[in-house]
């Protein structure tokens, strides 16, 4: 391509900023940091509102971090600018708003509804190894967090299992699966969903710093290194 003198004009700080943080984005994205990448996509949708594409990308960054909570939220205020004629509302189809609403408010709801028993009794969860409460060490990428659910196989979405790359892990999706409190000292209030295989139980008396902690649990156990669930967890895991 011949060289233009337009190359050579001045640009906005608002296009300079875009660049900076669309740099961003392709490395948040390589490295699956997917916080980071939310935030940088926020940012993006402040300097450029009605970027559909960002849009589209930060719903699905938030569906791998299994925040519905704030997807729903963004549909919503893309529904309202929509209405309004600015932002994102002007380039993004009614009726796919209505698709992503219908997708997520059933994940939403299901997220918050009590969930059902799982014995590690029952069959089923038999390869289910670690505990609810047990103080973990992830070993791909070295944060520590606590168990606070499981599943005997990935339940997520094909599209986040492809996102992950679960099928490229030596056990793939069939596996047990584990919800994670991160430790707020090694990634910032996140929750993650680990396949068995990247988990290593921490010694006795690591514990671990997140908000939700007294939501799922009523104490650490110190002797047992693990911490005691929460009457409604319990329940839900009674046996673990």
């Amino acid at each position: 391509m011949p060289f233009s003198d337009s190359y050579l004009e001045p640009i906005g700080t608002t296009a300079v900023l875009c660049r900076m943080l669309a740099n961003l984005q392709g490395i948040f994205r390589g490295r699956q940091n997917f916080e980071r990448l939310q935030g940088v996509l926020e940012q993006l949708l402040l300097l450029r509102p009605e970027s559909p594409e960002e849009f589209i990308m930060l719903l699905r960054v938030l569906e791998v971090q299994h925040n519905y909570h704030d997807i729903l939220v963004a549909l919503e205020r893309a529904e309202s600018e929509l209405r309004r004629g600015v932002g994102v509302g002007t380039r993004f189809p009614p009726m796919l708003i209505n698709e992503f609403c219908a997708q997520f408010r059933p994940l939403l709801a299901q997220q918050e509804a009590p969930g059902s028993v799982k014995s590690r009794a029952d069959p089923q969860f038999a390869r289910v190894e670690f505990k609810i409460g047990q103080v973990i060490l992830h070993r791909k990428h070295g944060y520590r967090g606590v168990i606070y659910g499981f599943d005997p196989v990935c339940a997520m979405s094909e599209e986040w299992i492809e996102t992950m790359s679960v099928r490229s892990l030596p056990l793939g999706e069939d596996q047990p699966f584990y919800n994670v409190l991160v430790d707020t000292r090694d990634r910032s209030q996140q929750a993650t969903y680990v396949a068995q295989e990247h988990i290593n139980v921490l010694q006795r008396g690591t514990t671990v710093h997140h908000p939700d902690i007294g939501k799922y649990f009523c104490a650490f156990d110190a002797s047992a290194g693990r911490y005691v669930p929460a009457d409604d967890l319990a329940t839900q895991y009674p046996d673990s």
